[in-house]
């Protein structure tokens, strides 16, 4: 006889996807309200021309060696959204080297891919 686990989909897509954090910087010069995550502003090679405050880093990565590495940005983003923030200063990579033991004693490693952001608000 063969024993089957059976995955819940909506906790399976959580495991796949990125885990954030977010670490407060200053504070905002208005009310944040949670946003939808399409109007945050992304900025990769250079700082909006408009003022604005950094309000916190932000933190995304794989959540497992499974995730894909297409998860990290849109996790990063949507993060962003729910804190309220306008805009999102791509930093660094965040990656992180994991390792685990197989039951036949063998050891993985594994990269787990990550980005930093800065969220930002306009005065």
């Amino acid at each position: 006889m063969r024993d089957y686990i059976v995955m819940d989909p909506i906790k399976f897509n959580v495991a796949c996807g990125a885990k954030t954090r977010f670490s407060p910087l200053n504070a905002s010069p208005k009310e944040m309200q949670p946003r939808s995550p399409e109007t945050v502003e992304i900025f990769s090679s250079k700082s909006p021309e408009r003022d604005f405050v950094e309000v916190g880093m932000i933190s995304a990565r794989q959540s497992s060696g499974f995730s894909s590495e297409d998860a990290v940005l849109p996790a990063l983003r949507e993060e962003a959204a729910n804190r309220g923030c306008d805009g999102l200063i791509l930093g660094g990579s965040d990656d992180e080297v994991v390792s685990g033991a197989l039951s036949n004693g063998a050891t993985t490693v594994t990269t787990l891919k990550g980005l930093t952001g800065t969220c930002i608000v306009y005065r």
